[in-house]
């Protein structure tokens, strides 16, 4: 669970961001009724010079275009649930929310507080997917320490994190609460860019992303492989257990559960 502090941040971070996504709606949200011109936009297209990007990928500040590393990471994805539906039913009580509105503020909240959430644990957010994140925890020299933090994140994003924000969004335009799933996996990356020069995004490519991403189906549950199921840290009186569900695609995997601890 989140320690009081954190609460306390979290709650704020996702009332400033509701603020700003009210002001940012305010001054544009009219263009996404309409529709968006194309434009064409030239670039440079002689061979590539190496480039150094800043990046938020744990363990690497900074990649370079030139330079692949291989590094074991701990991928973690988070996806709001049925968000399609919110697109096309209006069930808040107070008027003048519309859809784009609804899923517009829900996601402006939801994000950031999932991000700082992660970042409590030392883990790095890459990407926010949409309605979801991608995120990566490094794996230290203590991998059961690792193990841990990680998915002590992950349930602090579906429990105590996720509450606070359908709180706010409850109080504030009387919204149902909104679900996520959180889907986990623990796997060799390789470190490196991807893009067009002058414009490169520092990517962690790795078969631990996409079981991560198909695992996150749950509604508020954490889900994992077989391979971090396998790789848990096992100690006496442990209060975490598994149950077996297969995530899309077929991918195998675990949903995390709480159980008392033996005493």
């Amino acid at each position: 669970m989140l320690n009081g502090d954190q609460k306390a941040e979290i709650n704020q971070l996702v009332y400033n961001c509701l603020i700003q996504a009210e002001e940012r709606w305010a001054q544009s949200g009219h263009i996404l009724t309409k529709g968006l011109e194309r434009f064409d936009e030239s670039f440079d297209s002689s061979l590539p010079r190496a480039e150094v990007v800043p990046s938020k990928i744990p363990g690497h500040e900074f990649v370079d275009s030139h330079d692949h590393k291989t590094e074991q990471l701990i991928a973690i994805v988070a996806d709001m649930r049925d968000s399609s539906k919110h697109l096309t039913e209006s069930i808040s009580n107070r008027s003048g929310i519309t859809l784009n509105q609804r899923v517009f503020y829900e996601t402006s909240a939801l994000l950031p507080a999932l991000e700082r959430t992660i970042n409590f644990e030392k883990g790095g957010v890459t990407e926010y997917l949409g309605d979801g994140l991608l995120g990566f925890f490094r794996v230290s020299s203590d991998k059961k320490k690792s193990i841990s933090s990680a998915c002590k994140a992950a349930q602090d994003c579906v429990g105590d994190s996720l509450e606070i924000v359908n709180n706010q969004l409850k109080i504030r335009y009387d919204l149902p609460p909104i679900s996520i799933g959180v889907g986990m996996d623990m796997g060799f990356c390789m470190i490196t860019t991807l893009g067009i020069p002058g414009s490169l995004h520092p990517k962690a490519f790795g078969r631990c992303v996409y079981n991560a991403t198909k695992l996150s189906d749950e509604y508020n549950e954490v889900k994992i492989t077989d391979y971090l199921r396998d790789s848990w840290p096992s100690t006496k009186g442990g209060t975490i257990g598994f149950r077996k569900r297969t995530g899309r695609n077929g991918v195998p995997g675990n949903i995390l559960v709480n159980q008392p601890s033996s005493t």
